[in-house]
């Protein structure tokens, strides 16, 4: 009944209105799901290849599905491994991380269909991760937008809360009550007229850049006191335009006055000892968090661990290319002690896997942006079912 018996795939449209691609897997018992990717705007150098949306849909039509027709759905990571071997080059170059990244969905959402449970138990099942019993991400929201994110002045690219609560909804309730906060400080100089980010946060006109964390501070007010919210930034730093040395002075005043926990990339791409020397000098306070050091590569995760360079990391299936691979980064991260950060892309479309995965491998954290578009809104709606079928099991 878990046999693999059709795949198809068509072109979708993601946030932005660039095209990006949706497959569709269909079993012998007449389970059907489909899975669609998403799309990075800031990009790791060293993340696996997309190709174009067209010829995703011929690779599908010739090659994937003649190499997996009347497999068995449930051996995901099989599957994946056919798809690896077929692909046949370092990073992804001839099928396209796009390609196996879709089927790949699409085929564990398949077979938790067929199974008649949740995609985040199927996918715990397949994980082989420890997990806490009720362990829930929590929510790091990028509440304003800036660097390549908006068309603003600001050189980091989130300004994230990272908000904590015994499950999702009561997490979701505080992260409207940020936003709305939030939307009033702004409206009096915007109306109506606010710009948002490609995340769906805020984009002010601001040039200071520590000014966006008094803001999430003052929103916040007692809330960052009773431990229910804290203060992040992911500087993006390939993209960001300021020296080391600007950057760390900002870094310390905005951990020192705001609180700052979490890092994300605030050295460029490959520059393992400046992170290394963050880590030193405030690894025991501060989450230093690699995501285009790493793009979700084992390889180049155990690349950060020997130098000392990080104990966070961002999980981007996209940037790997396959389920499979993502939860071997996951287990990887677990091994070094790390906290793991499951993440959506800027470029996103109305899947909701990483909602489902996120829960799954018991990351520490989830970014979601905010639920102002469809795009991420539905990921929402997706976290407070999980909390209702939790609740039910």
């Amino acid at each position: 009944m878990y046999e693999i018996d059709d795949i198809t795939a068509r072109i979708i449209l993601d946030s932005r209105g660039e095209k990006t691609i949706e497959a569709m897997v269909r079993l012998s018992d007449g389970s059907v799901a489909s899975a669609s990717v998403p799309q990075g705007k800031s990009r790791g150098s060293g993340e696996a290849t997309y190709v174009s949306v067209e010829q995703a849909m011929i690779n599908i039509k010739e090659l994937v599905l003649p190499a997996l027709k009347n497999s068995l759905s449930i051996m995901q990571k099989e599957i994946d491994g056919r798809l690896k071997i077929l692909d046949g080059t370092a990073n992804k170059e001839r099928l396209g991380a796009n390609t196996i990244l879709a089927v790949s969905i699409a085929v564990a959402r398949a077979a938790a269909n067929a199974r008649g449970i949740p995609l985040w138990a199927h996918l715990r099942e397949m994980a082989g991760v420890p997990i806490l019993e009720a362990s829930h991400p929590r929510l790091f929201v990028n509440l304003i937008n800036g660097g390549e994110h908006a068309k603003n002045k600001l050189a980091f690219q989130e300004y994230l809360a990272i908000i904590d609560g015994a499950n999702f909804t009561e997490m979701i309730e505080i992260q409207a009550s940020l936003w709305s906060n939030l939307k009033k400080m702004f409206n009096d100089q915007y109306g109506d007229a606010l710009p948002l980010g490609d995340e769906g946060g805020f984009a002010p006109e601001i040039s200071d850049n520590l000014e966006p964390f008094r803001l999430i501070k003052l929103a916040a007010g007692e809330l960052i006191e009773d431990g229910f919210v804290s203060m992040g930034t992911d500087v993006a730093g390939v993209n960001a335009k300021l020296t080391v040395e600007e950057r760390d002075k900002l870094f310390e005043t905005a951990m020192k006055e705001y609180g700052l926990i979490y890092i994300e990339d605030p050295y460029e791409e490959n520059d393992f000892a400046s992170f290394a020397k963050m880590k030193a000098l405030y690894g025991d306070k501060l989450i230093v968090t690699g995501d285009d050091l790493t793009v979700t590569n084992s390889e180049l995760m155990r690349t950060a661990e020997r130098n000392k360079s990080i104990n966070g990391v961002i999980i981007k299936p996209n940037q790997i290319g396959s389920v499979s691979e993502a939860m071997e980064a996951v287990r990887t991260a677990n091994s070094f002690g790390w906290k793991v950060i499951a993440s959506h892309r800027s470029g996103e479309t109305e899947d909701t896997f990483i909602a489902d995965f996120a829960y799954a491998v018991g990351a520490f954290g989830l970014k979601l942006g905010v639920p102002t578009q469809a795009v991420r809104h539905v990921k929402y709606d997706r976290l407070l079912e999980i909390d209702k079928e939790v609740s039910g099991i």
